[in-house]
Protein backbone atom coordinates (compact mmCIF):
# COMPACT_ATOMS: atom_id res chain seq x y z
CA UNK A 1 0.00 0.00 0.00
CA UNK A 2 1.44 3.77 -1.34
CA UNK A 3 -0.67 6.01 0.21
CA UNK A 4 -4.56 7.30 0.72
CA UNK A 5 -5.89 10.34 -1.08
CA UNK A 6 -8.41 12.58 0.58
CA UNK A 7 -11.08 13.34 -1.08
CA UNK A 8 -13.56 16.19 0.09
CA UNK A 9 -16.98 16.91 -0.79
CA UNK A 10 -18.48 20.42 -0.17
CA UNK A 11 -22.28 20.84 0.74
CA UNK A 12 -23.93 19.18 3.68
CA UNK A 13 -20.95 16.67 4.60
CA UNK A 14 -22.90 13.78 6.44
CA UNK A 15 -25.02 12.46 4.02
CA UNK A 16 -23.18 13.66 0.98
CA UNK A 17 -20.21 11.74 2.21
CA UNK A 18 -22.13 8.35 2.77
CA UNK A 19 -23.46 8.99 -0.89
CA UNK A 20 -19.87 9.60 -2.57
CA UNK A 21 -18.44 7.02 -0.29
CA UNK A 22 -21.17 4.31 -1.31
CA UNK A 23 -20.64 5.44 -4.98
CA UNK A 24 -16.98 5.25 -5.21
CA UNK A 25 -17.33 1.92 -4.19
CA UNK A 26 -20.42 0.43 -6.28
CA UNK A 27 -19.97 2.91 -9.59
CA UNK A 28 -16.00 3.02 -9.78
CA UNK A 29 -15.23 -0.26 -8.01
CA UNK A 30 -12.96 1.83 -5.95
CA UNK A 31 -11.94 0.49 -1.87
CA UNK A 32 -12.44 3.61 0.49
CA UNK A 33 -11.78 3.86 4.12
CA UNK A 34 -12.82 6.91 6.33
CA UNK A 35 -9.99 8.75 7.88
CA UNK A 36 -10.23 11.91 10.19
CA UNK A 37 -12.63 15.03 10.00
CA UNK A 38 -12.42 18.62 12.07
CA UNK A 39 -14.45 19.46 14.65
CA UNK A 40 -15.61 22.78 15.92
CA UNK A 41 -13.36 23.67 18.78
CA UNK A 42 -14.60 27.12 20.62
CA UNK A 43 -14.57 28.81 17.11
CA UNK A 44 -11.85 27.00 15.55
CA UNK A 45 -11.49 23.44 13.81
CA UNK A 46 -8.98 20.99 15.16
CA UNK A 47 -8.81 17.31 13.68
CA UNK A 48 -10.81 13.91 14.94
CA UNK A 49 -7.69 12.72 16.00
CA UNK A 50 -7.05 14.83 19.02
CA UNK A 51 -3.74 16.43 18.43
CA UNK A 52 -3.21 19.96 18.67
CA UNK A 53 -0.14 19.86 16.28
CA UNK A 54 -1.51 17.51 13.80
CA UNK A 55 -0.02 18.61 10.26
CA UNK A 56 -3.08 17.12 7.85
CA UNK A 57 -6.44 18.26 10.25
CA UNK A 58 -9.13 16.05 8.77
CA UNK A 59 -7.31 14.65 5.97
CA UNK A 60 -4.92 11.31 6.90
CA UNK A 61 -6.09 7.73 8.13
CA UNK A 62 -8.12 7.76 11.45
CA UNK A 63 -6.28 4.59 12.46
CA UNK A 64 -3.13 2.60 11.89
CA UNK A 65 -4.78 -0.38 10.51
CA UNK A 66 -6.93 1.85 7.60
CA UNK A 67 -5.50 -0.14 4.91
CA UNK A 68 -7.06 -3.43 6.08
CA UNK A 69 -10.33 -1.66 6.82
CA UNK A 70 -10.62 -0.15 3.53
CA UNK A 71 -13.31 -1.70 0.99
CA UNK A 72 -15.04 -1.90 -2.18
CA UNK A 73 -18.38 -3.08 -0.65
CA UNK A 74 -21.10 -0.32 -1.00
CA UNK A 75 -22.77 -1.53 1.90
CA UNK A 76 -19.67 -1.89 4.30
CA UNK A 77 -19.24 1.97 3.18
CA UNK A 78 -22.63 2.96 3.86
CA UNK A 79 -21.90 1.03 7.95
CA UNK A 80 -18.71 2.54 8.06
CA UNK A 81 -20.42 6.24 6.80
CA UNK A 82 -23.16 5.48 9.25
CA UNK A 83 -21.38 5.25 12.27
CA UNK A 84 -18.87 8.41 11.27
CA UNK A 85 -20.91 10.78 9.18
CA UNK A 86 -18.19 13.46 9.40
CA UNK A 87 -15.43 11.09 8.01
CA UNK A 88 -12.85 12.09 5.16
CA UNK A 89 -13.20 10.05 2.49
CA UNK A 90 -9.72 7.92 1.99
CA UNK A 91 -9.05 6.35 -1.49
CA UNK A 92 -6.44 3.76 -1.21
CA UNK A 93 -3.68 4.26 -3.84
CA UNK A 94 -1.85 1.05 -5.46
CA UNK A 95 -4.99 -1.01 -5.83
CA UNK A 96 -7.39 0.35 -8.81
CA UNK A 97 -5.49 3.49 -9.10
CA UNK A 98 -2.53 5.24 -8.44
CA UNK A 99 -2.12 8.97 -8.03
CA UNK A 100 1.14 10.76 -9.41
CA UNK A 101 2.20 13.95 -6.89
CA UNK A 102 3.53 17.06 -8.84
CA UNK A 103 4.21 20.74 -8.19
CA UNK A 104 1.56 22.24 -8.56
CA UNK A 105 3.13 24.92 -11.76
CA UNK A 106 4.32 21.07 -13.70
CA UNK A 107 0.89 20.24 -13.10
CA UNK A 108 -0.99 23.35 -14.38
CA UNK A 109 1.50 22.52 -17.51
CA UNK A 110 0.80 19.12 -17.74
CA UNK A 111 -2.87 19.60 -17.95
CA UNK A 112 -2.76 22.50 -20.32
CA UNK A 113 -0.32 20.00 -22.63
CA UNK A 114 -3.14 17.51 -22.22
CA UNK A 115 -5.68 19.90 -23.22
CA UNK A 116 -4.01 20.78 -26.73
CA UNK A 117 -3.25 17.03 -27.34
CA UNK A 118 -6.79 16.18 -26.77
CA UNK A 119 -6.09 13.74 -24.70
CA UNK A 120 -9.05 12.62 -21.82
CA UNK A 121 -8.25 14.15 -18.39
CA UNK A 122 -8.84 11.85 -15.30
CA UNK A 123 -9.80 13.34 -11.76
CA UNK A 124 -6.72 16.01 -10.27
CA UNK A 125 -6.86 17.52 -6.87
CA UNK A 126 -5.50 20.56 -5.79
CA UNK A 127 -3.81 20.64 -2.27
CA UNK A 128 -3.06 23.64 0.25
CA UNK A 129 0.44 23.22 -0.25
CA UNK A 130 0.36 23.73 -3.69
CA UNK A 131 0.92 20.60 -4.84
CA UNK A 132 -1.36 18.17 -7.16
CA UNK A 133 -2.79 15.27 -7.61
CA UNK A 134 -3.66 13.14 -10.91
CA UNK A 135 -5.61 9.98 -9.96
CA UNK A 136 -4.28 7.56 -13.07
Amino acid sequence: MKSAETVKVPGQRGEQLLDAAVRYAEERHWDVCPGTWLEADGGTERCSCGDADCAAPGAHPAGPDWAGQATGSGAAARRMWSRHPKASILLPTGRAFDAIDVPESAGFLALARMERMGLPLGPVTCTPDRRMHFFV
